[in-house]
């Protein structure tokens, strides 16, 4: 969850970066009749108001996004800290049982080398 919420965010984010370097752009503002009477380009910065309301959109998604990411955080460390005890007790259980298994084996495994007595025929 605190993945998901931080790849959102730093999509977001990305988003705001690509429409903060289209807020100005360098394009033609106008045109200059030249000496030969041709139509010359006057080029010069452009201001795009809309790429300041999408960059602004997607601040806040990333800001968002981020707020959400930082909780999810704090919740699933108190979660991993309330559990903490049941945790270390489970540990405990499953060591005693692998430890009571491998002496079950080694017993297992006694019997198995131990030679089988003859049976008389009647």
């Amino acid at each position: 969850m605190v993945n998901q919420l931080e790849q959102q965010r730093q999509e977001a984010q990305n988003a705001a970066n690509y429409w903060n370097s289209q807020i100005y752009t360098w394009g033609i503002v106008g045109w200059q009749r030249g000496r030969s009477g041709r139509q010359n380009p006057i080029y010069g910065t452009i201001y795009n108001p809309q790429a300041v309301a999408y960059r602004n959109e997607a601040q806040a998604a990333a800001n968002m996004a981020a707020q959400y990411r930082d909780i999810a955080a704090q919740k699933a460390q108190e979660l991993t800290a309330a559990l903490q005890p049941q945790i270390t007790a489970l540990q405990q259980q499953v060591s005693g049982q692998q430890q009571q298994l491998q002496s079950l084996v080694q017993q297992q495994q006694t019997l198995q080398n131990q030679p089988q007595p003859a049976i008389a025929a009647p």
